[in-house]
């Protein structure tokens, strides 16, 4: 996330610093250095994951999520399961609305967030 926050040629960066701060000014790195998901990645047990991306976002690039599930693999203490899906179809929200209309059809549960890295 601080990667990303901190170049402004990509998409949606600069537009991000007045909701999250920009990530120049040492208040606003501190912060998001508290929350951010892949600058958090310790070394302990983590539970059964699926991490999933879309090629075509235009907000997460899918790159991020691919880092923090490498990050992951290489830091977690545990042998349970880390699947990481890459949707080269739809963006994310799009494959989501259809995973939830899926699960809500036919009665399954159905819970997935969007992460940054």
């Amino acid at each position: 996330m601080i990667n990303t926050m901190l170049d402004e040629s990509l998409p949606l960066t600069v537009g991000e610093f007045e909701e999250w701060g920009n990530p120049k000014e040492k208040d606003a790195f501190d912060y998001m250095m508290k929350y951010s998901p892949y600058d958090n990645v310790g070394a302990h047990a983590y539970p059964t994951m699926l991490v999933r991306s879309s090629y075509n976002d235009s907000q997460v690039m899918y790159w991020e999520p691919a880092k923090y599930v490498a990050r992951l693999r290489a830091k977690k203490t545990d042998a349970n399961p880390l699947l990481f899906k890459v949707n080269m179809q739809q963006d994310t929200e799009d494959s989501l609305g259809v995973s939830i209309a899926y699960a809500t059809r036919h009665g399954t549960t159905h819970s997935s967030s969007r992460s940054s890295g």
